[in-house]
């Protein structure tokens, strides 16, 4: 892996769950996730990837490749910045599209295009 960029894989399974359709589904969170972590979801379930950024001004949690909308479909991403200085929150929405599994890798990239320091 190159040095100018950390990358953590995360694989995702959309499995579909008997008996559960008529409920609303319970949105899965991840938070900060390691590499090759591995979670299951149902048919239209929520799921969230939420990355720590310590400085959003300097760089960001992104995507590498959106995912192929098989297993997961990409709802959204959003930069959330707490009240009174606390670390913001890189926040990564999908929800389970169909039965199936997605790799989804995520790239710290600084806005600078300086390698990031390990």
């Amino acid at each position: 892996m190159s040095p100018a960029r950390r990358a953590v894989a995360l694989v995702a399974a959309a499995a579909l769950v008997a008996g559960l359709a008529a409920c609303a589904p319970i949105p899965t969170v991840l938070d900060t996730p390691k590499n090759g972590d591995t979670v299951a979801i149902s048919v239209d379930q929520p799921m969230q990837v939420r990355w720590a950024n310590q400085s959003p001004a300097h760089g960001a949690w992104v995507l590498q490749a959106p995912p192929a909308d098989t297993a997961l479909k990409t709802v959204g991403r959003k930069t959330e910045q707490p009240p009174g200085g606390a670390m913001a929150v890189d926040v990564f929405d999908f929800v389970g599209a169909q039965p199936g599994s997605q790799q989804l890798t995520f790239v710290y990239r600084r806005k600078d295009g300086v390698p990031p320091t390990p």
